[in-house]
């Protein structure tokens, strides 16, 4: 039984159905499955997932997640940044991939060189990707997440400006790993039209569980969260926490 007739495209940012038509792989399919989705656990998204993504699109989001060069392995790898450069390419985040000049230079190389049908292929995958988080975020009756990110240094004054794709952690323990030895935890509270994936539901292969990447996503309890170019107001001890090693 159908929960609704029209897909909520709340968490697309200005992507209409139009616009989905012309990018998203049988699309009229991967509608009906998301209208009829109740899923509110890493399962039941994972079950959707191998429904609505064909095998190319499969294997397209494990290699830029899970593969030795995805984000989950290096979040500066050819794959990782493709996600950046899709992200950007669909609106849903800026241009501003890195805080290094030469990160930056390098995927901006990417977004001008990458062959249409790779990016035609990666933009139907990141949707659908994104509108299961979305779906099974809500059916958790999750509207906003505080999300907490530790930074190894301290390279701004007054205010946090975000890199269009970043990891962020449910757990404060967790982003002050990432905080050593004299940096920050930075706090936010992210609606969930800004999360990409989640541990609850990333696409994953078959033997998962085996993998070191999937282990560090369950661990880590990471977001990867889209930024449009956003300023964050840093206010010690409301939304950043120096680095201390007591905690």
């Amino acid at each position: 039984m159908k929960v609704a007739e029209v897909m909520d495209l709340t968490a697309l940012k200005g992507l209409d159905e139009a616009e989905l038509k012309t990018v998203v792989r049988s699309y009229e399919r991967f509608e009906d499955h998301l209208l009829s989705y109740e899923g509110d656990n890493q399962k039941q998204a994972f079950e959707l997932l191998r429904v609505v993504l064909d095998d190319e699109e499969k294997h397209a989001l494990l290699e830029c997640l899970l593969g030795d060069n995805g984000w989950y392995c290096s979040n500066n790898g050819r794959h990782a940044n493709m996600l950046k450069v899709i992200s950007y390419a669909l609106g849903q985040t800026s241009n501003r991939f890195s805080f290094r000049k030469y990160n930056q230079d390098a995927i901006e190389v990417l977004l001008r060189t990458i062959p249409k049908d790779e990016q035609l292929l990666l933009m139907s995958s990141y949707i659908k990707q994104k509108l299961v988080t979305y779906y099974t975020l809500v059916n958790n009756s999750i509207t906003e997440l505080e999300l907490f990110r530790g930074l190894d240094e301290y390279p701004f004054n007054e205010y946090y400006s975000s890199c269009n794709l970043e990891s962020w952690s449910l757990k404060f323990n967790k982003a002050r790993h990432f905080a050593y030895p004299e940096g920050v935890v930075i706090r936010k509270t992210i609606p969930i039209i800004d999360v990409f994936v989640y541990r609850d539901s990333i696409f994953q292969p078959e033997n998962a569980l085996n993998l070191d990447s999937f282990g560090y996503i369950s661990t880590e309890e990471e977001y990867i969260i889209e930024n449009q170019g956003s300023l964050l107001e840093l206010r010690e001890g409301i939304t950043f926490v120096k680095y201390q090693d007591h905690f």
